[in-house]
C-alpha cells in the first residue's frame, strides 16, 4: 500500500512538471483622456470606440468649462496610480476658472490664454514623462466655433499652432487633428454627410447628400437640438460621434489597436480621420 501511494505521488509530480505553465493574461492597455465640454459631450462615443474597436481600457476625465490646469490634480493621481499606454489631452481654450486668472485676478484672454495653455500643456506632458514606461502623449485640436467665425477670430488656429509646436519639439508627443472631424475643409459647418451606420436625421444638403447636424445651436458644441447645459443630449449627436473618432482613431491605429471588423460594424463606420 505504501509503495503504491509513493508511486502515485511520483506520477502526479511528473505530470505537473510536464503540464504547460498557465500565465495570467495581462490586462488590456489603458488610455487616459482629459478634456472639457467637447470631450464631455463625446465621452460615451469615445468609450465605445476605445473599448469596442480598440479593445483597450479607458478612463475619461472631462468637465465643461475646465482648463488644462484644472485637471492637474487628477493627472497627478492617475500618473501615480496607473500605467497608461496613451494619454490624450484635448482642451479648447476655456478661461473661466481660478487657475486661468492673471496676477490681478482677471481671466486671461486671447494670446495670454494661449500662452498659459502652452505652459500648462508642457506641465501636463511632464506629469506623464518621469516614468520609465512613459506613454505616448496625443494633443487634440479643437474646432473653430461659429462665434469665432463670425468675428474672424483665429483663436483656435493659434491654439492648434501652439500644440503642433510642442509636438515638433518632443518625439513622444503627437498631434491628433480632432477638430477636422466636425469641420468642412477646415471651416465651420452646421451639417456633414451622414456616416454609413449612424442614424441619419437631418434631411439633405444643397448637393443632395443626406446629412446630420454636427454642431449645436450655440455654434460651439455638438448636440443638434436644444439642451440644458451640462446635461445629456437627448438624441444622437453626430458631432459627438465624429469628435470621438477624430480623437481616438489615429492614436489607436498608431499602436496597432484598431479592429477594422469592429469598426465596420460600429456607428462610426466609414469615418476618415484627418492626418
Amino acid at each position: 500500500m505504501r509503495r503504491g501511494v509513493v508511486g502515485l505521488v511520483v506520477a502526479l509530480v511528473a505530470a505537473l512538471a510536464l503540464a504547460p505553465t498557465v500565465h495570467a493574461q495581462p490586462p488590456p492597455p489603458l488610455v487616459l483622456v482629459y478634456g472639457d465640454s467637447l470631450v464631455w459631450e463625446a465621452r460615451h462615443y469615445l468609450h465605445d470606440e476605445l473599448h469596442d474597436v480598440g479593445h483597450v481600457m479607458d478612463k475619461i476625465t472631462a468637465l465643461p468649462g475646465q482648463a488644462t490646469c484644472d485637471a492637474f490634480p487628477t493627472m497627478r493621481d492617475d500618473a501615480a496610480r496607473y500605467h497608461p499606454a496613451i494619454v490624450i489631452i484635448d482642451f479648447s481654450g476655456n478661461s473661466l476658472t481660478d487657475c486661468m486668472k492673471d496676477a490681478h485676478g482677471n481671466q486671461l484672454e486671447s494670446q495670454d490664454a494661449i500662452d498659459k495653455y502652452r505652459e500648462d500643456t508642457v506641465a501636463a506632458i511632464g506629469i506623464f514623462r518621469y516614468r520609465n514606461d512613459a506613454p505616448q502623449i496625443w494633443l487634440g485640436t479643437a474646432p473653430v466655433t461659429l462665434p469665432e467665425t463670425v468675428k474672424n477670430d483665429d483663436f483656435q488656429m493659434r491654439m492648434a499652432r501652439m500644440l503642433r509646436g510642442l509636438a515638433a519639439q518632443n518625439p513622444r508627443v503627437h498631434i491628433v487633428e480632432a477638430a477636422q472631424a466636425v469641420l468642412n475643409r477646415g471651416a465651420w459647418t452646421a451639417t456633414l454627410p451622414c456616416l454609413r451606420n449612424e442614424p441619419c436625421q437631418w434631411g439633405v444638403d444643397a448637393n443632395g447628400y443626406r446629412v446630420n447636424r454636427v454642431r449645436s445651436n450655440d455654434g460651439t458644441h455638438f448636440c443638434p437640438v436644444n439642451y440644458v447645459a451640462n446635461q445629456e443630449c437627448a438624441v444622437h449627436s453626430s458631432g459627438g460621434l465624429r469628435y470621438a473618432l477624430g480623437l481616438s482613431m489615429i492614436p489607436l491605429q498608431s499602436r496597432g489597436w484598431w479592429d477594422q471588423r469592429a469598426a465596420d460594424a460600429s456607428l462610426g463606420a466609414g469615418f476618415i480621420p484627418s492626418r
